[in-house]
């Protein structure tokens, strides 16, 4: 029977603290976090229910940097186009509680003959967004075709300036966040 080589976890281990050192100086934890999102009609800042029959549903997955969202609506209009977003921090689906602060752009959601749509993203993050106060919008219009690149990142003047007038339709709170489920190799 062959003994373990220690020499070769020795060279792993320094790998792996730097690792986590380097999501600890940047703020960003290296638990699994997720959090499902109910989407239903949005309210205006002065609490105007937003007319629409769609609703929706998405799930959020944050480990350290890593985020991956993927959402799906149903009973919008086929064919249409419909950019959506990730707000936050100190907000909620609620009038006068809504912020402009936009944290990742999402793809746009593409309707199809039946009304419904999906979109998925994997995507880097510089801050923890599977978090309380952090919501989910989908907006009225389309992301403008010279911002679509800005997909997976925060916004710029350019985009927030673009989509000032893009109002949203569907709106749902993260929550509850909870620490995902990992699997055990046995």
């Amino acid at each position: 029977m062959r003994a373990a080589r220690p020499h070769r976890l020795l060279r792993l281990a320094p790998a792996a603290l730097l690792a986590g050192a380097a999501l600890a100086a940047c703020g960003l934890s290296s638990v699994a976090r997720q959090a499902s999102v109910h989407l239903s009609a949005a309210r205006s800042g002065s609490g105007v229910l937003m007319r629409t029959d769609g609703t929706g549903s998405g799930a959020l997955r944050q480990v350290g940097d890593q985020l991956t969202v993927s959402t799906t609506v149903s009973g919008l209009a086929p064919g249409s186009r419909h950019a959506e977003v990730v707000h936050g921090p100190f907000g909620y689906c609620k009038p006068n509680l809504q912020v402009p602060d936009v944290a990742v752009i999402l793809p746009d959601l593409v309707v199809g003959a039946n009304g419904t749509a999906h979109a998925s993203l994997r995507t880097i993050v510089n801050t923890e967004v599977v978090e309380k106060g952090y919501y989910l919008t989908v907006l009225h219009g389309p992301t403008p075709t010279r911002e679509r690149s800005l997909v997976g990142s925060a916004p710029t003047p350019a985009y927030t300036a673009a989509m000032a007038s893009n109002v949203p339709m569907l709106c749902g709170n993260l929550g509850p966040v909870s620490p995902a489920a990992t699997r055990r190799r046995g």
